[in-house]
């Protein structure tokens, strides 16, 4: 979302930014021309009576705010605004777009947002998925209502101060090579002023990423490769669960976890092999900011997205979800190699044109032009 703001912001559109949460929440920088408001409305409720109370108050809310901007065109990201937001703009003839931003099979069909996904969804103008293996999931659902527009890629910035020190920034537990000499392997101690080469994966510590995948693939492979390191950048709720099994298979000198950076890109750039090993995805950013970087990649072949972003034995590989010994060698392939490493790398940055940002904006600047134009009924 901050991406497209700031786009069309920088383009001379009008764009006001409304979230539910507080902006003192905001991880993203947001382009001072956007009009930002933060309703500062998050919290749990404490059941159900109360739910239904604070969700009647965040709609009030937000079509205040909506009315306020006074729009042309709605945009919503994620599940349950867009929900709020369709019904907040019922009766104001104003096109609401939704945008989907996971895999839409995986969503519990019975759970009450699940249920109000069904009845408000037909309301929206257009619903945007980011990869047609997520539209053939909504097809019986929503027919023709429903878009594929991918992520936007952008080429990674090359003079961030971060690029400088982000071996330091991963954490101490990223030693030099030269500071195991018992370790290394020939072709290391050839270039004692080289560091270790690293597995890196980007992602929240929770269940949907299979980091435990991650670690256990890399734990078959580490006696073979015992100059490689990985590196899982994210923070969440498992991160007490993987700390454990990491002690458990033995790599409390071999994995980091730094918790969440800002500066992704120039984290990827110090490292040598990017893993996704998700059970399933919308459209992964970080595994095409790592393919932007020219790093050779690996993913699991998950709904939705790493098929229609890899090009398998071209620019990555792929490997069936949850199957730890197929992901280890895949891994234990590239990490002996770095021919190989370096030709899908070569042709991993052809990411750049094929979702680049001048590229996606044109399908959403042609999506708008057609929702402002269209008949006003009802959304």
């Amino acid at each position: 979302m901050s991406t497209l703001a700031g786009y069309w912001a920088t383009h001379g559109k009008k764009v006001t930014l409304i979230t539910l949460a507080a902006e003192s929440t905001d991880f993203w920088k947001i382009d001072p021309g956007i009009a930002r408001v933060a309703l500062n409305l998050i919290g749990e409720s404490s059941n159900p009576v109360r739910a239904i109370v604070s969700n009647l108050y965040r709609i009030f809310r937000l079509r205040k705010a909506i009315r306020a901007s006074k729009p042309d065109v709605v945009l919503s990201f994620l599940e349950t605004p867009n929900i709020l937001a369709l019904i907040a703009c019922r009766g104001f003839s104003i096109p609401v777009l939704v945008a989907e931003r996971c895999d839409a099979a995986r969503l519990p069909p019975e759970q009450p947002w699940s249920i109000l996904r069904r009845w408000s969804y037909p309301l929206a103008y257009r619903v945007i998925v980011q990869t047609e293996r997520a539209k053939i999931a909504l097809l019986n659902e929503l027919g023709a209502r429903t878009v594929v527009i991918p992520n936007p890629v952008t080429e990674p910035a090359y003079d961030s101060p971060e690029s400088q020190d982000m071996r330091e920034h991963l954490g101490s537990e990223s030693p030099d090579i030269r500071d195991h000499p018992g370790s290394v392997s020939q072709d290391m101690r050839d270039h004692p002023g080289s560091v270790r080469p690293r597995v890196a994966a980007v992602g929240r510590l929770q269940k949907q990423k299979r980091f435990d995948l991650l670690l256990r693939a890399f734990a078959i492979v580490k006696d073979r490769h015992p100059e490689w390191r990985l590196d899982i950048l994210g923070e969440g709720s498992l991160r007490t669960e993987l700390e454990a099994l990491r002690d458990e298979l033995g790599l409390k000198d071999r994995l980091g976890l730094p918790g969440r950076i800002s500066n992704v890109p120039a984290a990827l750039r110090e490292s040598d092999l990017f893993v996704l090993s998700s059970d399933y995805e919308g459209f992964p950013n970080a595994l095409c900011e790592a393919m932007a970087c020219g790093l050779a990649v690996i993913a699991t072949d998950c709904p939705s997205g790493p098929r229609e972003i890899i090009r398998d034995g071209v620019d990555g590989l792929l490997t069936p979800p949850g199957d730890v010994e197929t992901l280890a060698a895949a891994m234990d392939r590239l990490m002996s190699s770095d021919e190989v490493r370096e030709r899908l790398g070569r042709r991993a940055v052809e990411v750049l044109e094929r979702f680049g940002l001048e590229k996606v904006m044109g399908m959403w600047d042609d999506l708008f032009v057609e929702a402002a134009g269209s008949p006003r009924t009802g959304t």
